[in-house]
């Protein structure tokens, strides 16, 4: 929808989820001692209590063939929504000689988006075999060698435990023929403001919106927001980061752009202060770039001229 200083675009993506597999362990409320056996040379764990959970679904993850891959047993359905707004203060200036906005300038003073991404999720067939919950009881005067689960896979995680009764006792109640993993879920939010002349401020935030309390197996991202100053042309652009997320802290970095090369990091400059995240990246971009339509043209012809009108 464009009209007149507002410019206004949505769209919505639906997905049709097919999942081949799903594992997940968890161990929540885990209260114990790991101390050290100089004659075994082992670790151990003892006078420890809390709760083991797993789930499994789809194929085993230890041991499938490639075509199991594509063997799509559970299923689900996702989507993604979302809007941008530009404030188009000034588009007259824009117009080339034939009235038609130039496609290869900035046409926006300022441009909001926001998108839901990744709703939905799906659903897996527990596999009773691999799957179950277990209430940790290991007393102050018992051992439980950590070396006992070193050659325990992923697939075979419960009969391990099955293995040690006197530590690890079944909850036959935590059964359910079947479970639900969400999307990692998020909200998107994008700020863009022309400044004057090439210089920009953007701000680009996100939110976790991932239940993760409902299901142990749901996947999410951290939330975080980037401030980002800028100064880019046609051929080129240099970029500065300023971030923070729930997973390391504060972020800054460098990016530059010439010409369709990019290269730069989101966190080179705090990484030298001594971040805890590292990151660089390099991209290319191949294609024309957009150019201006040609003009339209008319020909008309009678019995005494010829022109032609654009």
């Amino acid at each position: 929808m464009d009209k007149g200083k507002h410019y206004f675009k949505g769209g919505v993506s639906l997905k049709y989820l097919a999942g081949a597999a799903n594992a997940s362990v968890n161990i929540g409320s885990l209260n114990g001692a790991i101390n050290y056996d100089a004659v075994k040379d082992e670790s151990y764990l003892t006078n420890a209590s809390g709760r083991i959970g797993l789930n499994f679904g789809g194929i085993n993850i230890s041991d499938f063939e490639a075509n199991d891959l594509l063997s799509f047993k559970s299923t689900g359905v996702g989507a993604d929504i979302g809007f941008v707004y530009e404030f188009r203060p000034d588009t007259a200036s824009l117009r080339n000689e034939w009235g038609e906005i130039r496609r290869d300038m900035n046409k926006y003073k300022l441009r909001v988006g926001v998108a839901l991404l990744d709703v939905g999720g799906i659903s897996y067939t527990r596999d009773l075999s691999r799957s179950g919950a277990y209430n940790v009881h290991i007393g102050s005067t018992q051992r439980f060698y950590l070396s006992s689960l070193a050659d325990a896979s992923l697939d075979h995680f419960k009969d391990t435990l099955n293995k040690y009764p006197q530590y690890f006792t079944e909850d036959k109640t935590a059964s359910a023929s079947s479970y639900r993993v969400s999307l990692p879920t998020t909200l998107q939010l994008d700020v863009d403001y022309c400044v004057n002349n090439g210089f920009y401020v953007n701000g680009a935030a996100q939110f976790d919106l991932t239940n993760s309390s409902n299901s142990i197996g749901n996947s999410q991202y951290y939330s975080s927001f980037t401030l980002t100053p800028r100064f880019e042309t046609g051929g080129f652009g240099v970029y500065l980061p300023l971030g923070s997320n729930a997973l390391t802290g504060f972020t800054s970095g460098l990016s530059i752009r010439f010409g369709n090369i990019i290269l730069g990091s989101g966190s080179i400059l705090s990484a030298l202060g001594g971040s805890k995240q590292a990151d660089f990246f390099i991209g290319a971009h191949f294609g024309s770039k957009q150019k201006n339509k040609a003009p339209k043209q008319h020909v008309s012809n009678d019995s005494n001229s010829s022109s032609v009108n654009q």
